[in-house]
């Protein structure tokens, strides 16, 4: 509780899909390629309206670092 979390929806088949969340400490290489693949760019990721722009920018970071680590 209290800590950034990231909210893949996952489309299983039309009607009905899945969330799945992450803890923004814990994106790696994996997940980072995964979510890169769709959105091409950190920057393209959406943020929830909420979130403060400082926090949504540490998760981008997060997320292209981890993206490099994989290459």
């Amino acid at each position: 509780m209290g800590t950034t979390r990231v909210e893949v929806c996952a489309f299983v088949r039309p009607g009905r899909s899945t969330v799945l969340l992450r803890c923004a400490a814990c994106i790696d290489a994996r997940f980072a390629t995964a979510v890169l693949a769709v959105y091409k760019r950190a920057g393209r990721v959406p943020a929830a309206a909420g979130l403060e722009g400082t926090e949504a920018s540490r998760v981008r970071r997060a997320i292209t670092e981890a993206a490099i680590t994989q290459q």
